[in-house]
């Protein structure tokens, strides 16, 4: 395993960080996907064939985006201001919330896209079913290329500080590329495949993989530093609140929330009838979680 000089963390009490506690709940009558936050009181939700709107404060989402056929899997807000969503109906759309309809489509994947990140020189990269990473030129509004093409789906991506990106891939492998010259730079094996990766810091990543196990990552070197183990089934969404502290939601109902400071503790945030779908920052006190429990709930 390509992480197998971590430390595996198990043990369960601390006490060391604050343990959120669940504000409110709001009903959203339909299975939701992905988040993605607008600011501080709106929050996008991904759902079947539609992105809806939710006002925190008026706890009522309304469709606001329309143009997809089938699950919206991921929604990402760009440098730019404008939005690209992508799912089962294999193309992606980039749109403004105001208006409330695309400005661009994008076709060339034959399947299922499962994420997207924008590189910093705001270019789109999308991960699918079809086992490729398609490079979008949203400037000129085309494809740039197709990066690679693997043995399995590709089900993350990520964009590191210094311009690499990460992806995770069914062949059970991270590969890490230099976008330029469209090369691996560092290839990391794995039990199983990585299906979400986040940046913690400058420093490291963490990867949530198909059995349950969080990984983090230096990105100086790539070597795995922890195992954190906890979950039994795939890692959904990673949640950073702030340098030390990471909020894990798999296809379980229960979240963990650990100290990476302390990685020998973990806390458990029950409140979920079903797996965990997404989890986003709100602001310094506060984040939210979606489920296929069709229910969002806020924390603090």
């Amino acid at each position: 395993m390509g992480c197998g000089h971590g430390r595996t963390v198990e043990k369960k009490k601390s006490g060391k960080f604050k343990f959120p506690k669940c504000s409110f709940s709001i009903n959203c009558n339909c299975e939701i996907s992905c988040m993605e936050l607008v600011d501080k009181s709106k929050i996008l939700l991904g759902t079947e064939n539609e992105v809806k709107l939710l006002n925190i404060s008026s706890n009522e989402p309304k469709t606001i985006f329309n143009e997809h056929k089938g699950i919206v899997n991921f929604i990402l807000k760009l440098k730019s201001g404008l939005y690209a969503s992508a799912g089962q109906d294999k193309i992606i759309k980039i749109w403004d919330i105001n208006e409330k309809k695309s400005k661009m489509t994008f076709e060339g994947h034959t399947s299922m896209i499962w994420t997207l990140t924008e590189s910093l020189d705001e270019r789109l990269i999308s991960g699918a079913d079809d086992k490729k990473i398609i490079v979008w030129d949203l400037k000129m509004k085309k494809m740039d290329f197709v990066l690679y093409e693997c043995k399995g789906e590709i089900s993350s991506l990520l964009t590191l500080k210094d311009g690499k990106i990460v992806s995770g891939t069914g062949d059970n492998k991270l590969r890490v590329w230099n976008l330029n010259k469209k090369e691996i730079v560092k290839e990391i094996n794995c039990e199983f495949s990585a299906w979400c990766l986040k940046l913690v810091n400058d420093k490291k990543f963490g990867a949530g993989m198909g059995n349950g196990d969080i990984l983090i990552y230096n990105i100086d070197n790539f070597n795995c530093e922890i195992i954190l183990k906890g979950h039994k089934r795939t890692i959904n969404c990673l949640l950073i609140l702030n340098d030390n502290v990471l909020i894990s939601g798999s296809d379980e109902k229960d979240m963990i929330q650990w100290n990476l400071n302390d990685p020998d503790s973990k806390y458990i945030l029950k409140g979920h009838e079903n797996g965990i779908s997404s989890i986003i920052k709100i602001d310094e006190g506060r984040f939210a979680s979606s489920s296929k429990d069709k229910f969002v709930k806020i924390w603090e």
